[in-house]
């Protein structure tokens, strides 16, 4: 695994502003967890139209804001993800999964950086 978030080229990127930094650390934990959830689905509804543009949306977004945050391990794998939106079920929960191995310890990072409370508030 690469590192994580590179936390020196997105504080520098931010203009060492710690109150943007927490807030925007926070919301990318909020929208991962939610798009997950909201891909997760039932086999055969994965491979309708709606889904897919759900897809190439949620990958496409996770990908821009991965990269805003530095966090280009995740940004890739997201990448790739969304070039697959016509992709069958299976392809798409494998994918889905990769997504989350890589998110999960970018969450904890982020959590420790910016704390409990800031995804709270």
């Amino acid at each position: 695994m690469s590192t994580i978030i590179n936390i020196d080229e997105l504080r520098a990127n931010l203009g060492y502003n710690c109150e943007v930094e927490r807030k925007l650390l926070a919301r990318f934990v909020e929208s991962v967890n939610e798009w997950l959830f909201t891909l997760r689905r039932a086999p055969g509804e994965m491979q309708t139209d709606e889904y897919n543009v759900m897809w190439q949306q949620f990958t496409q977004n996770l990908t821009e804001q991965a990269h805003n945050i530095s966090a280009h391990g995740l940004a890739e794998i997201s990448a790739r993800a969304e070039h697959q939106y016509a992709s069958d079920a299976t392809v798409k929960l494998h994918l889905l999964d990769l997504i989350e191995r890589e998110f999960r310890p970018t969450e904890e990072f982020i959590l420790s950086v910016v704390g409990q409370t800031a995804l709270e508030a």
